[in-house]
C-alpha cells in the first residue's frame, strides 16, 4: 500500500479532462495526447496524460502539435514562469520545476492513459466530465462539470490497490487544487485592477477557470472497483 501511495499519482492541473471521452474520436486514426509530468512533494512525479484533439491523418494530427506548443510558446513570453525546451513546455514555481508537458501524435486504436493506469491497482478514481471552456461565460463559469453524466462517461483519474488509498489521494489532490486555484485567482485579480483584458489576463482567466472545475471535479469523484458494471467497458477487470 504505502509503495501505491507514494508512486506516481495524476495530478490534475491546467487542463484537466479538457479532452471529450474517447468515443469522440472514434472515426478518426490519429489522436493528440498531452503527458504532463508534475513534481509531487515527497512522492515520484505525477503522470496525467489528457487528449487535445484528433484527425484522419497523421499529418493532420502533427499540425495540430504544432499549434498547441505554439500556444505555449507565446505564453512563455506573456507568463514569467513558463518556458519552453525545445517541444517541451516547462513551468516554474518560485525557482522549480512543477510541470513538464510534451505533446504526442497516437493512432486511435492506443489509449495511453488507459494503458498507463492498467495495472497500478483494482480501485479507479472516476471524475465527471466537462464542457470545452466557454470564455465569454461569467467568472468561475468557463467549464461546466457534468455530474450527471452515468458512470460509463466518467473520466480515469487514476488508479490504486485499495478503496482507502483512493479516497486519500483524492482528498489531497482537491487540496492542492484549491490551493493553486487560491494563488491563481488572487493573481488574476490583482492582473484585472491594473491592466485592461490582455492575452495575459485572458490566460490567466483560464487557469482560474480550470483550478476552480478541477476542484469540483474531485469533490463529485468516486472511487469505483474495477468490477463495477458500470465502468467503461475498457476499464472492466476481464
Amino acid at each position: 500500500m504505502m509503495r501505491l501511495a507514494r508512486r506516481a499519482s495524476l495530478l490534475v492541473t491546467f487542463c484537466l479532462l479538457a479532452s471529450a471521452a474517447s468515443a469522440a474520436f472514434a472515426e478518426d486514426a490519429w489522436v493528440l495526447w498531452d503527458q504532463s509530468v508534475y513534481a509531487v512533494t515527497g512522492q515520484d512525479p505525477a503522470v496525467l496524460w489528457s487528449q487535445w484533439g484528433s484527425s484522419t491523418t497523421k499529418a493532420g494530427c502533427e499540425e495540430l502539435r504544432r499549434k498547441e506548443v505554439k500556444t505555449y510558446e507565446e505564453a512563455s513570453k506573456l507568463l514569467p514562469n513558463w518556458s519552453m525546451q525545445g517541444d517541451t513546455i516547462v513551468q516554474m514555481d518560485n525557482g522549480k520545476v512543477v510541470r513538464r508537458t510534451t505533446y504526442h501524435c497516437y493512432p486511435a486504436t492506443i489509449n495511453p492513459r488507459w494503458e498507463h493506469f492498467a495495472s497500478l491497482g483494482h480501485w479507479y478514481l472516476l471524475g465527471p466530465p466537462r464542457t470545452a471552456y466557454d470564455k465569454t461565460a461569467a467568472y468561475l463559469r468557463g467549464f461546466q462539470v457534468l455530474t450527471d453524466r452515468t458512470l460509463s462517461q466518467w473520466e480515469l483519474l487514476d488508479a490504486f490497490e485499495s478503496r482507502h488509498v483512493c479516497e486519500l489521494r483524492r482528498d489531497s489532490l482537491r487540496r492542492i487544487e484549491e490551493s493553486s486555484y487560491s494563488k491563481a485567482a488572487a493573481s488574476y485579480l490583482q492582473m484585472m485592477r491594473e491592466q485592461t483584458e490582455t492575452p495575459a489576463v485572458s490566460l490567466q482567466r483560464y487557469m482560474v477557470e480550470n483550478y476552480h472545475a478541477n476542484i469540483r471535479t474531485y469533490a463529485a469523484s468516486r472511487c469505483v472497483s474495477r468490477d463495477d458494471p458500470g465502468l467503461p467497458r475498457g476499464l472492466r477487470a476481464k
